[in-house]
């Protein structure tokens, strides 16, 4: 336990560093390479607090869930990379030679993403159980993992031009001779990386519908975070194609985080019971959030292009679409509601429907316990109240 509480000490002290660094940057006129204002690194630090912390949450709690001590090593890559970045931007741009080893660093700083591409896959494989699918899942993982390793490996010794700001910085690791059968060794290997995440996120899918009971109530908390995450990852490459470094780090950052939420909430089996209903809910505001953003943006370029040239035609659109999103709201929530407890909760859904036929009709001949056993399908339900007069 002590090992875990260390792992989570070195957070604030990373960060400490990272602030430092940072400082220097700036004193010297170099604020272009500050990492934690402004840049695409401060949501990784963001997230590296959130992966540490249900790390050390769960490795307390679950000393020999490998889970936990997963989330410990992504928070510790995360932060390492945004070390990386201002220690080789600090003593390979800004002062080249001032600190040791400052090129490998900046190596080192530019594949950074490998490695927790490798945590986040063997996280998605081993999540909640703490075991592989089966043999053959366990298997993929670690291939996955030596794929990301070799990757990581065969980048450090091939990279000729490195990203920016390291493109001035020479690869003192760089390898003499033809390089062609190495460059295509690491597309290989870092397509294999890829396609090993992608089946991880398979695996729980698989994992998910072949589970029952506990398992299955524990695997919706990590579906509960997956709801946002087609918006998260359309946003993130929106904002890479766009080159927008800071808002695709977020997005994907937020990605991570979810992941380390909703995964930490199953291992525990935080209010497994409460866990359908937040999901039923969770999908259903995001879908009408969707709705309302359509119709909004709807009525705004229609009411636009209608009154094309006329003065003041922002405001009159943007009134119009917000009536109209106003009106859509109830009725849409509504049935978008209904049809997601169908899907996602079909018993409670269909108990619920049996109470409310008896509200809005009740049967004076039908008594509340017998409306009870037919809605929970409990033929020997028996309703028991505490009456205070008599203590009974």
């Amino acid at each position: 336990m002590a090992v875990a509480g260390a792992a989570w000490l070195l957070l604030p002290a990373g960060v400490g560093v990272l602030v430092w660094l940072d400082q220097r940057l700036r004193a010297m006129g170099r604020p272009d390479l500050v990492t934690t204002t402004g840049g695409a690194e401060i949501p990784f630090v963001l997230v590296a607090a959130t992966a540490s912390t249900v790390g050390v949450a769960l490795a307390l709690r679950r000393p020999r869930h490998p889970v936990g001590w997963l989330f410990l090593a992504l928070g510790g890559v995360l932060l390492l990379s945004g070390g990386t970045q201002g220690y080789a931007a600090y003593g390979a741009v800004a002062r080249p030679g001032r600190l040791p080893a400052a090129d490998l660093v900046a190596i080192y700083a530019d594949a950074g993403f490998i490695p927790w591409l490798v945590l986040v896959a063997l996280i998605l494989h081993l999540t909640p159980t703490g075991r592989p699918l089966s043999a053959r899942w366990g298997r993929i993982a670690l291939a996955t993992a030596v794929a990301g390793g070799l990757w990581l490996l065969v980048g450090l010794v091939t990279t000729e031009t490195m990203q920016p700001p390291f493109q001035s910085v020479t690869n003192p690791l760089l390898i003499g001779g033809p390089l062609g059968p190495l460059l295509v060794a690491r597309r290989v290997l870092g397509l294999a990386t890829g396609a090993g995440v992608v089946l991880a996120a398979v695996s729980l899918i698989v994992r998910f519908r072949r589970s029952v009971d506990v398992e299955r109530r524990q695997l919706l908390w990590v579906a509960v975070a997956a709801v946002p995450l087609p918006v998260l990852m359309a946003a993130s490459f929106a904002a890479s194609y766009a080159g927008n470094n800071t808002a695709a780090g977020l997005a994907a950052a937020t990605l991570i985080g979810l992941l380390a939420i909703g995964a930490g909430l199953a291992i525990g089996q935080y209010h497994l019971y409460d866990v359908e209903e937040i999901l039923s809910r969770a999908v259903t505001y995001l879908l009408v959030s969707g709705l309302l953003a359509a119709s909004y943006a709807t009525v705004v370029i229609v009411v636009g292009q209608s009154l094309a040239g006329r003065t003041g035609r922002s405001q009159i659109s943007a009134v119009l679409a917000t009536l109209a999103a106003v009106a859509v709201t109830a009725p849409a929530y509504r049935k978008i509601q209904e049809g997601v407890d169908r899907r996602f909760s079909r018993r409670r859904f269909e108990t619920l429907q049996v109470i409310r036929r008896y509200l809005r009709d009740p049967d004076p001949d039908v008594a509340v316990e017998e409306v009870l056993r037919r809605a929970l399908g409990d033929p020997t339900l028996a309703v028991a109240y505490l009456v205070d007069d008599r203590r009974q």
